[in-house]
Formats: structure tokens, C-alpha cells, sequence
């Protein structure tokens, strides 16, 4: 078992890696990146990330898959909110910073009243006042 660091750079070809797995190679490709490599801290991340990628491309790959760009958003969304925030009442948003480059994009961060219906927002009580999910 080799031991790695992320100063390697060694996970850099497992996203390479990733993207071009099939059903058939992925059980391969999981172990190789779980099995052969003696992880730190930061190692197992991408590893996680990387097999996560793999199957998603696997099955993308298959007969069943050849999603859209829509679904593939969907399917981000369903990680994100059963991997990590599970108990999330109240929605999550990913913000693109590189919007923030170009001024037509602006409308999208200039306010947050989008957050006046949640529970706890100042100014916000009484009967009105809606509780997330």
C-alpha cells in the first residue's frame, strides 16, 4: 500500500479516471482508489469524491442513463441533501462567485428577501411568519 499525500497530486488523475468508468470497470476503479493507497486526511476526500463521480458516470454510461443537464442538477441536489444535510428544514442554495464578475448577474445577490418568510428572521413573528418544511 502506497502512502499519498494530496502534495502528490495523485488524485488529480482520479477525476481523469472517473469520468471514463462503466458499470463493468467501476467495482475495479473503487477499489484501486479505496485499496491501494494509503490515505491522509485530504486523500480520502477526493477518493470519496472521485468514486462518486465514477459510479454517477457509470450509470449515466449504461443503457438507463443519458441524463440532461437538468437531471444531473437534481441528482447533485439529492447527494448534497442525503449525504451532508439531511436534516436541513429550510433549503440550501449554491452561490456561483464567479457571477459576481459580471454585472448582469447582479439582480441575484442584491437582497434577501427571499429569507423574510424563515423562522428567526428579524423582524419576523406572529401568524405570518412561516416555518420552514
Amino acid at each position: 500500500m502506497e502512502r499519498i499525500t494530496e502534495k502528490q497530486q495523485v488524485h488529480v488523475r482520479w477525476y481523469e479516471d472517473a469520468k471514463n468508468q462503466t458499470v463493468e470497470s467501476l467495482p475495479v476503479f473503487i477499489s484501486h482508489i479505496a485499496s491501494d493507497y494509503g490515505h491522509d486526511y485530504g486523500t480520502i476526500c477526493h477518493a470519496m469524491a472521485a468514486g462518486v463521480i465514477a459510479a454517477a458516470t457509470a450509470i449515466d454510461k449504461s443503457p438507463v442513463g443519458g441524463i440532461t443537464g437538468f437531471q444531473a442538477g437534481a441528482v447533485m441536489w439529492e447527494f448534497i441533501r442525503n449525504w451532508n444535510f439531511s436534516h436541513n428544514r429550510c433549503g440550501l442554495r449554491i452561490i456561483d462567485y464567479d457571477n459576481f464578475l459580471y454585472p448582469q448577474y447582479s439582480y441575484k445577490y442584491q437582497k434577501n428577501d427571499h429569507l423574510e418568510h424563515l423562522e428567526g428572521h428579524p423582524g419576523r413573528s406572529g401568524p405570518t411568519h412561516r416555518k420552514c418544511r
